[in-house]
């Protein structure tokens, strides 16, 4: 039977628009994944007090080096293993995902608020968009998992052919901190469905949300199913220098290009969904024009 492969950005022969036996409850004390070591300077949004490392970047790489290679050798025997591709596993890590955001929208909304000075309503709807996106693929990765049948070319008859979906494997995700939330759990709702598991870096300017997550996503996966490390430019850099099935990185384009230089030194494959601002200069009676032909542009 000849097979035909197609790729997407977060899975291999995989169509989620988003990447990638049953996880124990992991406690927080002594957790690997609850580990803040290295956490280096962060300024929070709108100004505020620059928070000093209190430990020094030299011992931050023996240290921070030797947990994120433990936790990255668990995330690839968890995916080596098969386990990540059962139904049962996707849908098992897609319903604690949900329980972790309706359990928590009330502290998560507070620590969104906390970091960028946004209205209670504002923060919530962030919760509550990604805690929609999780049931969305709850109710659907079945039917994205079946194989597709093609007709074959009439040189390769009677044979037939078909696409079948894989997962990339152990998973990078790596998320910004204007969303800090739905910008992280959005792409692991597509690699828990695509049958991945991953591991988390949320954005060390959102110190609450940052902060949260540290603590909750021990409670709810094991280090081998999801895990979260914080930290700065050079903890993301450490982390960036293992070998990763998969990477997906939101945030600017300088540091975009460092990812995307990481990852080809393994030829990783990789997602960068990269911010910016078009200026433009606008003459007074062009103002109302020009922005009904720009919302067209991005909207249809």
């Amino acid at each position: 039977m000849a097979t035909r492969s197609r790729r997407s950005p977060l899975g291999r022969r995989w169509r989620v628009d988003t990447m990638f036996k049953l996880p124990r409850r992991a406690k927080s004390a002594g957790n690997p994944c609850a580990s803040t070591c290295g956490r280096t300077s962060a300024r929070r949004y709108g100004g505020g007090k620059q928070r000093r490392s209190t430990v020094e970047i030299s011992q931050m790489s023996a240290d921070f080096k030797e947990t994120i290679a433990k936790l990255h050798a668990g995330l690839r025997r968890k995916f080596v293993s098969a386990e990540t591709r059962d139904v049962a596993w996707r849908r098992r890590q897609l319903k604690r995902l949900l329980l972790l955001l309706d359990e928590n929208a009330e502290s998560l909304s507070a620590a969104i608020g906390a970091d960028l000075r946004r209205p209670a309503s504002e923060a919530s709807s962030e919760v509550a968009v990604t805690a929609r996106e999780a049931a969305d693929a709850l109710a659907s990765f079945e039917d994205w998992m079946r194989p597709q049948w093609s007709a074959a070319h009439i040189f390769v008859a009677p044979a037939g052919q078909e696409v079948r979906f894989e997962p990339y494997g152990a998973s990078l995700i790596v998320a910004p901190y204007n969303y800090p939330v739905n910008l992280l759990f959005a792409p692991l709702v597509g690699a828990f469905a695509a049958g991945c598991n991953a591991m988390l870096k949320p954005s060390e300017i959102s110190v609450a949300t940052e902060k949260l997550l540290v603590q909750l996503v021990p409670k709810y996966f094991s280090p081998e199913d999801c895990c979260v490390v914080s930290g700065a430019a050079e903890e993301t850099a450490a982390i960036l220098e293992l070998r990763w099935d998969m990477v997906f990185f939101t945030g600017s384009t300088r540091v975009g290009k460092i990812v995307a230089q990481a990852c080809a030194k393994h030829l990783t494959p990789h997602v960068l969904e990269l911010g910016g601002k078009v200026r433009r200069q606008l003459l007074r009676g062009d103002v109302e024009a020009e922005w009904r032909r720009n919302s067209d542009q991005v909207f249809s």
